[in-house]
């Protein structure tokens, strides 16, 4: 019976690993630097206005 159980947890713990490894994968594949540098630019350049905005600059 615990033999059952541990082989069923280990099938669980590697299969969710697995599935992180393709979501990640998946992820850089998508996500190359000529899709993430306007991504990243616009965020900053929000970041940027609205810090200076706090700050009374404009």
């Amino acid at each position: 019976m615990v033999k059952k159980i541990l082989k069923w947890a280990a099938c669980t713990v590697v299969g969710f690993i697995l599935l992180v490894a393709v979501a990640l994968t998946l992820i850089v594949w998508i996500m190359t630097p000529a899709r993430l540098t306007p991504i990243v630019a616009r965020v900053a350049n929000d970041a940027l206005e609205a810090m200076w905005a706090s700050v009374g600059g404009g």
